[in-house]
């Protein structure tokens, strides 16, 4: 059930996500302003619209695991180092937000499966 959902939610996420972003890109100065530092407008309101898409999901379950791909995500997005309080400049090479979460959630399923996996053919204590 899970891999149809990753493989779903992959494949239909990427219009959703470039129709939400285009306009979510004229409100994000409203964003607070160490994300505007971290972030340009563009990258920042895509992370956004992903954001939207996956809270409209119905299953919480799911919902949490996209979440917590997209908070991963974040720092695959920006150019800079953020430990609090500073914010280090840093050049490397940076995945554009739906990419990067697109890498995340896949990876994310596949270490479910690995774990899986392992349970299953561990032996059981009599």
């Amino acid at each position: 059930m899970l891999k149809e959902e990753v493989d779903n939610i992959i494949s239909n996420m990427e219009d959703e996500v470039k129709n939400r972003a285009d306009r979510l890109v004229k409100e994000v100065h409203l964003k607070p302003e160490l994300l505007l530092k971290c972030y340009p407008k563009h990258v920042l309101a895509e992370l956004y619209a992903i954001k939207e898409v996956i809270e409209e999901g119905d299953d919480e379950r799911f919902r949490d695991f996209l979440l917590l791909a997209l908070l991963s995500t974040l720092r695959d997005a920006t150019e800079v180092d953020v430990g609090w309080p500073y914010i280090l400049s840093r050049k490397k090479h940076v995945l554009p937000p739906l990419t990067a979460f697109k890498l995340r959630v896949k990876s994310q399923y596949n270490d479910l499966a690995i774990v899986k996996l392992k349970l299953e053919i561990k032996p059981r204590r009599r």
